[in-house]
C-alpha cells in the first residue's frame, strides 16, 4: 500500500538515483514476503554482503529509534469436520463494527447447526469482523433474534470503550437443506475458540511496558473437511515461543486436529553498545534539538535474520509516521516522509 513498506523502497532507489547525496559505499537489499513471516529475508543469502552497518527503515513512528524486536512464527492449527444433511433456516451471525477482535461461537442453550465460518484475512491482522452461519431449525428464529440483541447489549457493556460501533448483524439466508457440521465437530470447533489462547501472554521483566509474548488468532475459516485456524505468535523470549507454540499443538491435537509451523524468524535482541545507534542519536539531536526514543518492540523485523546471518551486523530501523497499518486504511505522513528523508541523509552524510 505504500506506507509499510513502500516507502522505504522509495528511499532507498532515490539515494541510489541521486548525484548530489553524499554516502558512504551502498548495498541496498529489498526483500519480498516480509508481511507474511519474513520469508524473503529468511531465504536469502547474504554472503556477498561487504557491510556491517544496516539501516533498516521499517519502523513506523518518527523520532523512535528501534533497537530489538520480537521473534515469531505463524501457525495454523487443522480440525478435521464432518458434514450432514440438515434441514432448516440458515442465518448468518456477524460481529462487525470492531477495533479488535472478539470470541463469536458460544453455546446459548440455543439448538443450531453450523454450515460456514469465516473471520479475518492474514494472520498478522486482528480481525474487524467475522461471521458464521447457522441452520436453525423451525419456529425459533425470532428467539434467536432476541438472544442476538441480548449479546449485543452484553457486548457494548463489556467492550463499548474499545469498540464503541460493536454489534450483531443477523441475516436470513432462505430455508432448505444444507451439509452442516454433525454436532461432534461443531462442539470441538467451539471448544477450540473458547481455550485457544490469545492475547498478550506475558510483559518483559526487563523493559517496563513492553509485551514479551503474545499471539493473535488472524484468520478463521471452514471448507468442506477442516476447519482452520490461523496464529501470528511473536515473543522476545525464544523459550516462551516454544511453549506457546506447544500449548497450541497440544490443544489441537487433544481436539483431534494437527498443527503446521511455519514462517519462523529469530528475536533481534537489544545490543548494550551500538556505534550506528550512537550516530542516529546524535544526528536526531542536531536535526530535532530533541533526543529520539529508543526502543525495543514487540513485532518482527528483518534486523533479526540478518544480525542472525551477518555476523558483527550493527543495525536500527527508524521510518516515517504511518498510520493504520496493515488495515485498507494505511498510508504515510508525507510531511513526516520528509522530514525522514532530511534525516537519511544527514546519517549517510555523517562523520566523527
Amino acid at each position: 500500500l505504500g506506507g509499510d513498506d513502500g516507502i522505504a523502497v522509495a528511499y532507498a532507489l532515490a539515494v541510489l538515483d541521486a548525484k548530489d547525496i553524499p554516502h558512504p559505499a551502498l548495498e541496498v537489499v529489498l526483500t519480498v514476503c516480509e508481511e507474511v513471516g519474513l520469508l524473503g529475508a529468511s531465504a536469502m543469502d547474504f554472503s556477498d554482503l561487504e557491510g556491517r552497518i544496516l539501516v533498516n527503515i521499517d519502523s513506523e513512528e518518527e523520532g523512535v529509534l528501534t533497537a530489538g524486536c520480537a521473534g515469531g512464527r505463524r501457525v495454523e492449527c487443522h480440525l478435521p469436520i464432518a458434514r450432514v444433511p440438515v434441514t432448516g433456516t440458515a442465518v448468518q451471525a456477524a460481529v462487525i463494527g470492531l477495533v479488535g477482535g472478539h470470541y463469536l461461537l458460544s453455546d446459548h442453550g440455543a439448538e443450531y447447526a453450523v454450515l460456514t465460518l469465516s473471520g479475518g484475512a492474514k494472520e498478522n491482522v486482528i480481525p474487524k469482523e467475522s461471521s458464521v452461519t447457522l441452520v436453525l431449525p423451525a419456529g425459533i428464529t425470532e428467539a434467536v433474534r432476541a438472544a442476538g440483541a441480548d449479546f449485543t447489549a452484553q457486548m457494548k457493556a463489556e467492550f463499548g470503550t474499545a469498540d464503541p460501533g460493536i454489534r450483531l448483524q443477523l441475516t436470513e439466508e432462505g430455508c432448505g437443506e444444507y451439509d452442516a457440521l454433525d454436532a461432534n465437530s461443531a462442539e470441538r470447533l467451539r471448544k477450540a475458540l473458547l481455550l485457544m489462547p490469545w492475547g498478550v501472554q506475558s510483559m518483559s521483566m526487563d523493559v517496563p511496558g513492553l509485551v514479551e509474548t503474545s499471539l493473535n488468532l488472524g484468520v478463521a475459516e471452514l471448507d468442506d473437511s477442516e476447519a482452520i485456524l490461523r496464529f501470528s505468535l511473536r515473543s522476545s523470549v525464544p523459550s516462551a515461543k516454544e511453549l506457546l507454540s506447544c500449548k497450541l499443538q497440544s490443544l489441537t491435537e487433544l481436539l483431534g486436529g494437527s498443527v503446521r509451523f511455519h514462517g519462523d524468524y529469530p528475536a533481534w535482541t537489544y545490543a548494550r553498545e551500538s556505534a550506528l545507534r550512537d550516530r542516529c542519536v546524535a544526528v536526531y539531536e542536531a536535526q530535532y534539538g530533541a533526543k529520539p526514543q529508543i526502543v525495543a518492540i514487540h513485532a518482527g523485523l528483518e534486523c533479526g535474520i540478518l544480525s542472525g546471518k551477518i555476523e558483527g551486523l550493527d543495525c536500527i530501523s527508524f521510518g516515517p509516521n504511518l498510520l493504520h497499518v496493515h488495515t485498507p486504511n494505511e498510508r504515510a505522513d508525507i510531511a513526516s516522509v520528509a522530514r525522514v528523508w532530511e534525516y537519511l541523509k544527514a546519517i549517510l552524510a555523517y562523520k566523527e
